[in-house]
């Protein structure tokens, strides 16, 4: 699979496989927030 990434903030990581035996990206968002268990928090990717 080919993936085009336009990096908009050289600040923040590309998305990379952070484990052994990952299947898919980790993303990193701009914001820090914590997210108690059993809830949900909607983050702005620019993707």
């Amino acid at each position: 699979m080919k993936l085009n990434i336009k990096l908009v903030d050289p600040s923040m990581p590309l998305p990379a496989y952070q484990t052994n035996g990952s299947v898919a990206f980790d993303l990193s968002a701009r914001e820090t927030t914590t997210i108690e268990p059993k809830n949900q928090h909607l983050f702005h990717l620019i993707l």
